[in-house]
């Protein structure tokens, strides 16, 4: 209400809280989900919810609570909440929560939150790592200190103690916030300071300030974030600390006062500049992780594989991993392995690390000389890592390879989700690849790949023939991309077809054919005896780009399409996909079809949630359908380098329908033959118009007209249109109507400009024009005006209005004469004129004509090149700006 009512809003709206009802469905959500709850339990429930004041936090966080407790349970946190009559309920039930962690572990994890900033984004890995630091996590028998971080997560989560950020591609939680209520609490637990005096006891910090921290502050330090200068630290002095992440972009040299730090468990250096580490980085043997992720680093030192206890080590992917990195046999994060010709950097390294999990990146896979020392990379024995990324060097020249013979070693767990090849240059994939399976040797038996979500194929330059994907049942994204000496993609694509499997690419939902300049043929399904054979059900998105010998296109059915972008496909895609009238889209995309001459008008009628159209290098497109007028939820339209397009549809017939009512973003150019565009188009939310090169274009001054109805205007540019040139972005606006253009196109177009704050402005006009545009007065934001080839002798007095004009330039006015205008600006600091004959400026003179008197006030004064006035001392300032 306070800031409604300083912003002097028209309306101000007070937000209610939920009701006793909405309250007690957060509460049963969270407690019973889905199922029947229990009527005692409803009972206390309820009561319980009248006490949330109508907070959605408050209801969250008792929900969590009461999770999984007993109706005893149930009526204590009752009693206990209800006899808090006196100060804040919702902090007494953030406390409440507290108190109901199960471990003292838990809460200690709690506690060490307190460390971020409010309104952080935490991420989950990041905050795992740092309690594992802490010694928080000790994880019994066989279970790893991650899980249980993992698991602590969930309950902190499930407690409305951490609330959800971003989830990754398999529902993990990749990043969480605070509440800041929450995080009031977390400190007040942890008593987490930047307090420095002497004898506090603080456990973490992020220091951010350039005074040193006091060493009876540092020896009690176990985590220290340090932003900003770190070499007025004597790191000695923090002889207890766990974690250390410095974040220092002068930094270049880790200091040696780190090497006393035998307690260190976490060290990120990843904002910093450093280029090398030392060598006794090795005696830091209580390293759990290692974040060197910083792009300056170019290799690691060989004393890093003594680091036994490491278990995550960030690099960047440019980074060269010391001999020997097999023997940290903990690893569980290693993203990138660059395979090399030495012993200890073969790709044998790879084979005792069978911990590593999440993403794994292998590169110059060409140095590997077959599949036996490819197998001892041991991938299928890695059943963790669901990444799996592997790159050959795609410039090399050769005329044989092995790489088919190497891949065939490289036989992931049948647990992986996501597989990217480049650079492959055998003539076919191996047998696993070929058909989607990985052998288990322990069993005798071949297991589907068939958690495969993402799949991505690209720069297999010999690659003939394309794997069976098509009975993958998970597989949601297929992107093959430069597969060049790819001529056809038969039928064994689909896989085996019969009627227990004559559903083909059941959930895929996103397909990419890119670069494929001989692919002549794209078959279809083969239904092999299966009676109503379904393919691509679930297809969302299509690309079908720079494929332009496709001759052959499958007659599937395309109507879940939303996404649809064909680009220098020809036109054999376009028809076969168009046969199905697609009703779905939100994004259509056509460009460098040449043969397309119109559009199906039922292609608009049908969408009227299309969001995004573009249409480019279509040289025989002639014309826009009218349907184009019933978009109404269309955002941005992009029409550019269609030479023969001469109609943009008659949105005028579709005004009653609301037509492009919600166009934010119009660009079309290099379209020479069009000659009008419909005004309607031009409606009130648009931001970006770009209108270029349109030289047959006949109605631009009723564009023009339309630019005051347009207060979200950001982006303008009219170029080469009817010789004119106007540009606005970033509060400077540009026009030029020296060939062309009218002091009415002017005005109109600064009158579209009154609603947004144009800050500079240049004007280019014509000598025979013997006035300013009036316009300009309106515009009262302006501080840097420039004005060009205007014919007027005297400057209006009306320019007086530009209070906050700091900076005035006037260039080849030929017959002016007059400055009065300018004696009352007090703000104009600078001024330069340029090419004014007829103009007298004289500073000793009493000639009647001298505009000394109007101009003396003003700081810095140039004429023709030459420092006129009282600040002689700005003549090397200026020379270095001119």
């Amino acid at each position: 209400m306070e800031v409604a009512s300083t912003m002097q809003s028209l309306h101000t709206h007070e937000l209610k809280g939920l009701s006793h009802e909405n309250c007690w469905s957060i509460i049963k959500a969270k407690t019973f989900g889905k199922h029947d709850i229990p009527s005692k339990f409803e009972a206390i429930g309820r009561k319980i919810a009248t006490r949330c004041q109508g907070l959605p936090l408050a209801a969250n966080v008792v929900g969590g609570a009461l999770y999984k407790k007993s109706e005893e349970e149930w009526l204590s946190i009752e009693e206990k909440w209800l006899s808090h009559d006196e100060g804040d309920r919702i902090t007494n039930i953030l406390k409440l929560s507290f108190e109901n962690l199960s471990l003292s572990s838990l809460k200690k994890c709690f506690a060490c939150c307190s460390l971020f900033p409010k309104g952080h984004r935490i991420k989950s890995q990041e905050l795992i790592e740092y309690w594992m630091a802490e010694g928080f996590l000790e994880a019994n028998g066989s279970s790893e200190m991650e899980c249980l971080g993992e698991k602590f997560m969930k309950v902190l989560v499930h407690n409305s103690l951490l609330q959800v950020a971003e989830r990754d591609d398999y529902g993990n939680v990749k990043s969480c916030v605070m509440h800041d209520l929450v995080h009031d609490l977390a400190c007040s637990i942890s008593g987490s300071s930047n307090n420095k005096e002497s004898g506090s006891r603080v456990r973490y910090m992020i220091h951010d300030e350039e005074s040193r921290i006091p060493r009876e502050v540092a020896k009690y330090l176990r985590t220290l974030l340090f932003e900003g200068d770190i070499y007025r630290n004597k790191f000695a002095d923090f002889e207890h600390l766990h974690v250390l992440v410095l974040a220092d972009d002068c930094c270049d040299k880790l200091p040696i006062s780190i090497r006393k730090l035998i307690h260190l468990r976490k060290l990120d250096i990843s904002s910093t500049c450093i280029k090398y580490l030392p060598d006794w980085i090795g005696e830091l043997h209580q390293m759990q992780t290692l974040n060197a992720g910083t792009r300056r680093l170019r290799e690691l030192p060989r004393n890093v594989k003594y680091l036994i206890n490491l278990r995550h080590l960030y690099i960047n992917s440019l980074t060269k991993l010391p001999a020997e990195i097999g023997c940290l046999t903990s690893l569980q994060t290693l993203e990138y392995f660059i395979v090399g010709d030495k012993n200890g950097c073969k790709i044998e390294e790879l084979g005792s690390l069978n911990g590593l999990k999440g993403k794994l990146e292998i590169s110059n896979l060409e140095r590997v000389e077959n599949k036996e020392e490819a197998e001892k990379a041991s991938l299928s024995n890695k059943s963790k890592i669901l990444e799996l990324r592997l790159t050959w060097n795609m410039h090399r020249e050769v005329e044989a390879t092995n790489d088919e013979n190497v891949l065939e070693g490289l036989q992931p767990h049948s647990n992986m989700k996501k597989l990217d090849i480049e650079g492959f240059k055998g003539k076919r994939f191996p047998s696993w690849t070929q058909n989607m399976v990985t052998e288990n040797v322990c069993q005798g038996c071949w297991v589907p790949l068939n958690k495969l979500i993402e799949i991505k194929l690209s720069n297999c330059s010999e690659c003939e023939e394309i794997p069976m994907f098509g009975q993958l049942p998970n597989l949601k994204s297929l992107w093959l991309e430069g597969l060049t000496n790819l001529k056809s993609i038969n039928s064994s694509f689909y896989g085996l077809v019969n009627e227990e499997t004559h559903i083909v690419f059941p959930a895929l939902e996103r397909l990419v054919l890119v670069e494929m300049p001989n692919l002549a043929e794209w078959a279809e399904v083969e239904p092999g005896g299966a009676s109503d054979v379904k393919v691509f059900p679930n297809l969302q998105h299509l690309e079908i780009s720079n494929c332009n010998q496709l001759m052959s296109f499958p007659n599937h059915s395309w109507s879940r399409l939303k996404s649809l972008i064909i680009e220098g496909s020809g036109s054999m895609p376009f028809t076969c996909i168009f046969k199905t009238e697609l009703k779905l889209l939100t994004e259509l995309w056509i460009e460098g079809i040449d043969e397309v001459e119109y559009l199906p008008n039922w292609l608009f009628f049908n969408n009227p949630n299309l969001l995004e159209l573009s249409i480019r290098m279509c040289s025989n497109l002639r014309e826009l359908p009218d349907g184009l007028g019933t978009l109404n939820s269309l955002e941005k339209l992009i029409i550019s380098e269609c030479p023969n397009l001469e109609r943009v549809a008659d949105i005028g017939a579709q005004q009653s329908q609301g037509s492009l009512t919600c166009l934010k973003r119009l660009e079309i150019c290099e379209c020479k033959a069009l000659l009008y565009i419909p005004c309607e188009m031009v409606g009130s939310l648009l931001e970006v118009l770009k209108l270029n090169n349109l030289s047959s274009l006949k109605n631009l001054p009723d564009i023009i007209d339309c630019l005051p109805k347009l207060p979200r205007l950001t982006c303008l540019r009219f170029i080469g249109v009817s010789r004119l040139v106007a540009t606005y972005s970033n509060n400077w606006l540009k026009i030029d109507v020296s060939m062309e253009g009218s002091m009415e196109t002017v005005d109109g177009l600064l009158q579209g400009c009154y609603s947004n704050s144009v800050k500079e402005l240049h004007l280019k006009g014509r000598e025979g024009w013997g006035n300013l545009p009036e316009s300009i007065q309106h515009l009262t934001s302006i501080v840097w005006l420039k004005i060009e080839n205007y014919g007027m002798e005297e400057l209006p007095e009306w320019l007086g209005n530009l209070s906050s004009l700091s900076v005035l330039w006037i260039y080849n006015c030929k017959k002016l004469r007059c400055l009065h205008a300018l004696r009352g600006l007090t703000s104009l600091e600078r001024i330069h004129i340029k090419g004014s004959p007829e103009m007298s400026i004289k500073q000793q003179s009493d000639a009647a004509d001298s505009q000394w008197p109007n101009i003396s006030h003003i700081n810095f004064i140039l004429i023709d090149g030459q420092i006129v006035g009282r600040r002689r001392t700005l003549v090397s300032f200026m020379n270095g700006c001119l």
